[in-house]
Parts: structure tokens; sequence; C-alpha cells
């Protein structure tokens, strides 16, 4: 093919593969690069978790260590809420939003506790 300035076009270089022509050297090197981080990646979830396997930790968790978690988050959730309304005189006295301010909080409070 030729184009309009008589200049020969290389298909040699087309990315759609037909027949049996190749495919180009960058795409071949990218598939290569793309196989070898592929590779890589799965050698290393491999020795991941073999590792694992050897020193215990990928046992499942106990229901009371699951339990006091909960208790545990729950508590902190609630005591962060307080402490940030006993703040809100000052918040509102110092930040510009001024009233804004507390019904922006009361939302956030309702929508962050269980």
């Amino acid at each position: 093919r030729r184009f309009p300035g008589g200049r020969a076009i290389d298909m040699s270089d087309s990315w759609i593969p037909s027949g049996n022509r190749r495919r180009p050297r960058a795409v071949r090197a990218n598939e290569e690069r793309v196989r070898r981080e592929r590779m890589r990646n799965e050698e290393y979830a491999r020795q991941r978790r073999e590792a694992l396997a050897a020193s215990g930790e990928s046992k499942p968790l106990s229901i009371q260590i699951v339990a006091l978690f909960l208790i545990m988050g729950m508590g902190s959730g609630w005591v962060m809420n307080s402490a940030l309304f006993i703040q809100l005189p000052w918040f509102q006295r110092s930040q510009p939003e001024g009233l804004k301010f507390a019904s922006r909080l009361t939302i956030a409070g309702i929508l962050a506790l269980p």
C-alpha cells in the first residue's frame, strides 16, 4: 500500500495478527514483560503462603478474640463521638462554619456509629 504522497506503508507493524504475520516487536516485548511479572508475583504469593503456613499465622481467630475486638472497637467509637460533641461549642466559636458545623458533625456521628 502507499500513502497519497507516494510513500510505501510498512504493514509489518500492524497490531492485528492475521495469517502468518507476526506481532510487532514492542507488543511481543510487552507480553513477555507481563508474563515475567505474573510469574514473579505468583512466586512471591507461593513463598508468602509457605511462610505463613510455617509460622502458624494462618490459623483462624477464636470467637473470644473476635468478641474482644468488637467490644473494644465499639467502646472507642462511642468515646470519640462523645469527645467531639463535648468540644462542639468551641468548634462553633472558632470555625468559620459556625452553627452549620453542628449539623454536619451530627450527621457524621450518626453515620459513624453502629
